[in-house]
């Protein structure tokens, strides 16, 4: 069981969408330090499928959504159009949702079951999705309580959706920033009891062999102007974070680390980017970050420690992360 991708900024989107960062307090979760004021719907593509998801997020809205839906869920291979799972309005500005699916040809209320979501307020969502002939299942949760549960026995989506790979965050209303999301988690495990916490550059950390510094890449939102490079083979940069918060040294674990990037790679440069972590002082050296010449958003996700290739500790958690230039094969 694992996490699939963890995202909380515009910048870690695999697919840059509309929207500006946000760090207000109330707008995001609280152990984040930044989200996504919604100025119009944006798109994330999942590294892999899986039939049985789990997505968890925040959000805080201020008006209604439009009927198409404000979280959709699409299997990329079955239709990078239609959506196949949606949470949606019963009607045009009612304020009134429900979870549909796509039948094969029409948008279907799973259940009827219908929930609100109220302006101005920070709210905790879980929605799980299980795809399969006989005894699929969805679920949907607010704040940790289940709203709305339904079936999927279709066989026109089953035989041919294989899992979702792309999700889809709405507006809820014409006009720009109308909604904020953080702390997007996509797992192919139960989410209730998982919770996110963003750590930005705070410091140089024991490798400094790339030119620039942490504050080249310590920025919110997206900010591609400054920026750390290096062209030498086996030139390392990692940087110190902020410590996790305090309250989970009793009674959590840490599910996994993700590492997210913007980066450029493969200019007749001679080398190849790789993602490093330094744990216990030793150094791990991970996979190729893409050689791709146009900045590119990638996203590293570790369910194991690499240094024990078991379960994260606290301590390994807050190690130093970076990257390595190494020659191109």
């Amino acid at each position: 069981m694992s996490i699939i991708a963890a995202i909380t900024s515009i910048a870690d989107l695999a697919s840059v969408g509309g929207g500006n960062y946000t760090n207000s307090a109330g707008h995001i979760y609280a152990n984040v330090a930044e989200g996504i004021a919604a100025t119009s719907s944006f798109d994330h593509l999942l590294p892999s499928k899986t039939a049985d998801f789990w997505i968890a997020c925040y959000l805080r809205k201020t008006g209604n959504a439009n009927g198409e839906g404000f979280l959709i869920l699409y299997d990329t291979g079955y239709s990078a159009t239609q959506g196949l799972f949606a949470l949606a309005q019963t009607g045009s500005n009612t304020g009134v949702y429900r979870v549909n699916y796509w039948n094969g040809s029409a948008w279907t209320a799973v259940s009827g079951e219908t929930f609100s979501l109220d302006n101005g307020i920070l709210y905790r969502l879980d929605w799980h999705v299980k795809i399969t002939n006989a005894g699929g299942v969805i679920e949907f949760y607010i704040n940790g309580a289940l709203v709305t549960t339904g079936s999927i026995n279709d066989t026109r989506i089953t035989d041919t959706v294989t899992g979702i790979d792309k999700v889809r965050f709405g507006i809820f209303a014409s006009s720009p920033n109308l909604c904020y999301w953080s702390a997007m988690l996509f797992a192919d495990e139960d989410t209730r009891a998982m919770f996110m916490a963003q750590r930005l550059p705070t410091g140089n950390g024991a490798n400094t062999a790339w030119t620039g510094a942490f504050g080249d890449v310590d920025d919110q939102g997206i900010n591609d102007t400054d920026f750390i490079s290096s062209t030498t083979a086996g030139a390392k940069e990692t940087f110190t974070h902020a410590a996790l918060p305090a309250a989970w040294a009793t009674g959590f674990s840490v599910e996994a680390v993700a590492v997210s990037y913007r980066v450029s790679a493969g200019q007749n440069s001679g080398v190849v980017v790789k993602d490093l972590q330094r744990i216990g002082g030793t150094d791990y050296v991970g996979t190729s970050l893409g050689a791709n010449a146009q900045i590119t958003p990638v996203q590293k996700v570790y369910n194991q420690s690499p240094a024990t290739s078991a379960d994260w500790t606290m301590a390994e958690a807050a190690s130093e992360f970076g990257v390595i230039a190494e020659a191109a094969a």
